[in-house]
């Protein structure tokens, strides 16, 4: 097998989790990012074809392994072509099976230019639990939605109850507001410590260099789910998914987005199976 084929085939989609959630998110019609390569193996980063694909630009890469083994896989990470082959080094001391998912960074696709993980106009992460509820989480700006996937950060958080989801915006915004416990808003004190815990990670975990560009671009005001952005949130992504009905299972399933000024980008729409053990490594 080539080191880097491009995810067309119907089969390797299947095989690993984060990438079958991109291909169910296009399905969809939600806004997600262009042509996704498969890098499994060291590459020649020489190749002026891969050069062609992929330009000087940081790149998205994702790490995946197949259905099952994503809990062995570190942090995806913006990494530029020349260092992609150290990263893989990484993802294999993970598991032999590791991949990178490799494409165009969705901020380049979508705005025209790179934006660093760090000046992200916030991220969301939305649940689907099947005739309980939908549950929204919402990061500010600088950060992104690993934070909330990895149990590091949210900002807000809105619960709507699936009797009510096909109601308009408006009325579940209200209602989660005045049904004080269908609604979580982060204190200043708890948003300082996550500030100081988001610039930590970016320069310990993900390698970003640019302290102080990292400390001038993450606000220092709390922020906010405002009703502008639950309205985008719910007509561009929540309506697809409920009206769209993915092919899932009866457990929860979500969404992961990105917001790169006033376009959002999808990474996938997830389901739980994709990180759970499977019997045997259960057994071990």
């Amino acid at each position: 097998m080539n080191a880097l084929i491009k995810a067309e085939d119907r089969e390797q989609i299947s095989k690993y989790g984060k990438l079958k959630g991109w291909d169910i998110c296009n399905s969809l019609g939600l806004q997600s990012f262009g042509n996704v390569y498969i890098m499994n193996d060291y590459i020649d980063i020489e190749d002026q074809k891969i050069k062609e694909i992929f330009g000087e630009e940081p790149l998205l890469c994702r790490t995946d392994a197949p259905i099952g083994q994503g809990y062995k896989m570190i942090r995806g990470r913006d990494v530029k072509l020349k260092d992609i082959n150290n990263y893989m080094k990484e993802v294999k001391q993970c598991t032999e099976d590791g991949v990178i998912l490799v494409a165009k960074h969705p901020s380049t696709v979508l705005t025209g230019h790179y934006v660093p993980r760090y000046k992200t106009d916030g991220a969301v992460m939305i649940v689907f639990e099947k005739n309980t509820r939908i549950l929204i989480d919402y990061v500010g700006a600088g950060f992104d939605v690993g934070d909330i996937t990895r149990g590091k950060a949210i900002h807000t958080a809105i619960e709507i109850p699936w009797n009510s989801i096909y109601e308009k915006p408006i009325h579940n915004y209200r209602y989660s507001g005045i049904m004080g416990e269908q609604r979580f808003q982060i204190s200043d004190i708890q948003y300082e410590v996550s500030r100081k815990n988001r610039i930590k990670e970016l320069t310990d975990n993900l390698k970003e260099s640019d302290k102080e560009a990292i400390i001038n671009s993450i606000p220092t005001k709390t922020p906010k789910l405002d009703y502008a952005l639950f309205e985008k949130v719910y007509t561009e992504c929540i309506d697809k998914v409920i009206y769209g009905k993915p092919q899932t299972s009866d457990k929860p399933y979500g969404i992961m987005l990105n917001i790169y000024g006033d376009k959002f980008c999808v990474f996938e729409v997830w389901n739980i199976e994709r990180s759970i053990q499977k019997d045997i490594e259960l057994e071990k």
